[in-house]
């Protein structure tokens, strides 16, 4: 691996950068390529801290809601504990990717919304959350 190469380029896309979210992107990236569990970019703290409602975890090979915090938008569009996690904005959650899901919505780019596919005992449900 070239690492002096791989950083030149991450430098190259730094300076075109537009938003906070988008460097810390390019710093994040360059370090998960690098597929070093020990190494990896801890941005600074956000005034603002987000809560979307629910959280999820991934029980064996599957991903799962383990809660949802009542009064939230979630719980008002019927998102339950138990209910399986198919996919977050279009990602299928697998043991390989949370962690990395995780580190996208929660640590380097919290959004304002995620849409997520679940399957209840009812069938397949697409929400978004907020």
């Amino acid at each position: 691996m070239d690492l002096e190469a791989r950083f030149r380029e991450a430098d190259e896309k730094l300076k075109q950068a537009t938003s906070t979210g988008q460097i810390f992107g390019i710093i994040a990236q360059a370090l998960v390529e690098l597929e070093d569990s020990h190494t990896f970019f801890v941005p600074p703290s956000r005034a603002a801290r987000i809560d979307y409602g629910w959280q999820m975890q991934m029980i064996g090979d599957r991903c799962y809601v383990v809660a949802v915090r009542p009064g939230s938008d979630a719980e008002s569009k019927g998102l339950m504990v138990g209910d399986l996690v198919r996919s977050v904005d279009g990602n299928p959650p697998t043991r390989d990717t949370f962690w990395k899901i995780r580190y996208f919505y929660y640590t380097l780019r919290p959004q304002p919304a995620i849409e997520m596919e679940v399957r209840w005992n009812r069938g397949t449900y697409c929400y978004t959350a907020s």
